[in-house]
């Protein structure tokens, strides 16, 4: 399948996740990075930083790029936020202030999920319409995790591995996103995951974040920690609940930390 076609498959299924992201007060834009149409709106920056940023990156990286902060522009807009360019902190996207955001792009398609701080303390999402190298994989998961995703060729299997893939980087985004004065700016060394029984499709992933000071969970390669934010030393760090929806043969996964939900152990709605 073209990647054409799979942008296409993925657009119809958007609104209908729009219309229930939009239930929990959330809102959800996209945007379409185009090759050869640079003349696009999705292929323009909205001001100077985003045209600073986008100036040295190779031409599908700068489209990705563009097209991700119209789409944040649009959640924004659609929830009713400023529509101006996003700025950046490190490699992660600036909400407004008074806004949490999130983006995510793959196969030239581009989402965002933005919400008012009054309503949720922080979101994260994550695209997934390529398949994924099983090893590749394989590298983020724990060993009761790759037995619950099951051998390459079982059926199923390479669609557990791309929807837990995907749904740690949503969470991974919730906890960067974290504001520093409410959650202690620390490392999450690994997310491990309650997988779903063994079968079933995966419909919810809950993520719990192990610090690095904790040993890691049995199975675990020895890589380098994601950088991730948890509660201040003597709090546990939160989990995430992050919902799993398809994304034409792809995944769509996505979380939030409602603003009274603070207090709780666990993330996610």
């Amino acid at each position: 399948m073209t990647a054409e076609l799979v942008r296409r498959q993925v657009l119809d299924d958007l609104p209908p996740l729009r219309a229930a992201l939009a239930a929990r007060g959330l809102s959800l834009g996209w945007a379409v990075a185009r090759a050869g149409d640079a003349e696009h709106v999705d292929a323009t920056p909205a001001g100077p930083s985003e045209a600073q940023a986008a100036a040295g990156m190779p031409p599908t990286r700068r489209r990705e790029f563009l097209a991700g902060r119209w789409a944040a522009r649009r959640a924004l807009r659609a929830a009713g936020g400023p529509g101006g360019e996003i700025g950046r902190a490190g490699r992660r996207p600036l909400a407004p202030a008074g806004w949490t955001l999130s983006i995510s792009h793959s196969a030239g398609l581009a989402v965002a999920v933005a919400a008012p701080l009054g309503r949720h303390a922080a979101v994260g999402c994550d695209l997934e319409l390529r398949r994924l190298p099983a090893a590749a994989a394989r590298l983020v998961l724990t060993g009761p995790e790759r037995a619950w995703a099951g051998d390459a060729g079982t059926p199923g299997a390479e669609h557990r591995l791309l929807a837990l893939f995907s749904a740690k980087e949503a969470a991974f985004k919730l906890l960067c996103g974290l504001q520093p004065e409410t959650f202690g700016a620390l490392t999450v060394a690994r997310l491990t995951a309650d997988p779903p029984p063994a079968g079933a499709r995966p419909r919810a992933f809950r993520l719990r974040p192990v610090l690095p000071a904790a040993p890691d969970p049995p199975g675990m390669p020895d890589l380098p920690g994601a950088p991730g934010t948890a509660r201040a030393p003597g709090a546990p760090p939160p989990a995430a609940l992050v919902r799993v929806s398809a994304a034409g043969d792809g995944v769509f996964c996505w979380t939030a930390l409602p603003a009274q939900a603070l207090s709780g152990p666990t993330v996610g709605r």
